[in-house]
């Protein structure tokens, strides 16, 4: 095989002189020694356009282990001389493992005339560039069957992509590269009451359909992306029961598998307890009061209905709906009520989610006002003074039992003390005869503590 290279390519020099390929001769060497073969770095081979491609494909017939990075380096530093004016090329570079990929078959040279639109086809030899649309199932799907391998779009030295470029000079080592197809299962979703289209799950080609979809790395996300969404909801995916953002990922962990199964998580947006509250502002009540329990709740959207459960922990008690009313509250109903709402349907999802929010209510004792019955005279005069009292009966609610006491304490506490024995009890009142001053102080005791029964007088008699 004779190698030609140098910095111009043999055809018309400069002076418009015809050049032989002689004068661009390198060396010549025997193909059953390409293993041991070297060359600068920076060389530059040429071959008459007419056998460039018949040299590379009988360097590529000698591919080994020993061999190919040799091959290689040969294949992707010739390029066609002797063109015709206006003529124009694109020559290919391969990898060692994009070579591989292509199972051996590569691309040969084209040809064409300045402003010439270039087509990946025009090599009909070469099948894996019949079906490199990225973007049409028949051609992912014929690639995934193959070697699930895809050719990726060809650009220039500037990144542009030369499928159905007007060429107008000609390029060098377009890298041919490959990218892996992946089979993506839709499984079932979550919701009972609702499913996803097919056309989001199947992949319908010419022949046949496929319950799976062909994704890239690149474009893997379209899959998920593309699923109609449903107002009121969100949607996640899990893939063996873990949940994950970014599908791409998913396929370079799990890209081995024959096919990548992922399942739709529906779940209806919980509800929005706007507020809470009670028909008294303050949320402080007394014994005998109605109280009110409110809430206002936002709508999630058509179709959903609320269902709502006020808890009172201290009493371990359920209360429904969203207006609830406490009739004839006890202080002991004081405390935290915590509010449940549960969002569902019975028509567009078999799903539910629940929100709580919480409210604290305080329940005051009720007070009972005394009625006083003073001596009419509080003059000393030896004789006994009775003082008494008692409640007024008509601030007493649900019928409760009022029951109290008297106890008398004498004052100034400095004088010697009189025991209670030594005083006359009848009923409610205290009487004490010769006491010169003293202090009556009324204190209830109660049947139930629902009422503030706290009451004092003091008399001085002299």
């Amino acid at each position: 095989v004779k190698l030609y290279g140098g910095v111009s390519q043999p055809g018309k020099d400069s002076s418009g002189k015809q050049k032989t390929n002689q004068d661009a001769l390198v060396c010549q060497t025997n193909i059953n020694n390409i293993k041991d073969f070297e060359m600068r770095e920076d060389m530059t081979l040429y071959a008459e356009k007419e056998d460039i491609d018949d040299i590379k494909n009988t360097l590529f017939s000698y591919w080994d282990n020993e061999s190919k990075r040799t091959i290689l380096k040969l294949t992707n530093t010739f390029y066609p001389s002797n063109l015709e004016d206006e003529e124009v090329y694109i020559t290919f570079s391969y990898s060692n493992e994009s070579y591989d990929s292509a199972n051996g078959v590569v691309f040969k040279t084209w040809f064409g005339q300045k402003g010439d639109t270039f087509d990946i086809t025009f090599d009909d030899q070469v099948p894996y560039a019949l079906h490199s649309d990225i973007n049409d199932e028949n051609d992912l799907h014929w690639n995934y069957k193959n070697n699930k391998l895809i050719i990726k779009p060809l650009v220039d030295n500037e990144g542009n992509q030369i499928n159905g470029l007007k060429i107008n000079e000609s390029i060098k080592n377009v890298e041919v590269d490959f990218e892996k197809i992946y089979a993506v299962s839709l499984l079932d979703d979550n919701d009972a009451k609702y499913e996803i289209d097919d056309e989001y799950r199947y992949t319908y080609l010419e022949d046949e359909n496929v319950n799976y979809k062909y994704v890239l790395e690149d474009n893997a996300n379209n899959i998920i992306n593309n699923i109609p969404s449903r107002e009121g909801f969100t949607l996640s995916f899990k893939h063996n029961k873990f949940t994950f953002n970014d599908l791409s990922e998913i396929l370079k962990d799990e890209g081995n598998q024959s096919i990548i199964e992922i399942s739709p998580e529906w779940s209806l947006n919980a509800p929005k307890i706007s507020k809470v509250y009670t028909n008294n502002q303050s949320n402080n009540f007394i014994y005998g009061d109605d109280d009110v329990l409110n809430c206002d709740v936002d709508s999630i959207t058509d179709g959903i209905s609320f269902k709502y459960k006020w808890t009172f922990k201290q009493a371990g008690y359920n209360y429904a709906g969203n207006n609830h009313v406490l009739s004839n509250v006890t202080p002991s109903q004081s405390g935290e009520y915590i509010l449940t709402v549960e969002a569902y349907s019975d028509t567009i999802t078999s799903l539910t989610s629940t929100s709580q929010d919480k409210i604290d209510i305080d329940i005051e004792k009720k007070t009972l006002n005394f009625e006083w019955t003073l001596p009419t005279d509080l003059i000393y005069s030896g004789e006994s003074k009775a003082v008494s009292c008692n409640y007024d009966a008509s601030q007493v609610i649900n019928n409760d039992n009022i029951t109290f006491e008297i106890s008398l304490f004498l004052l100034p506490t400095s004088s010697p003390m009189l025991s209670k024995s030594s005083l006359y009890s009848g009923g409610n009142s205290f009487s004490r005869k010769s006491v010169i001053s003293q202090s009556f102080i009324i204190f209830p005791l109660l049947s139930r503590d629902f009422h503030t029964l706290f009451s004092n007088f003091r008399i001085f008699l002299f």
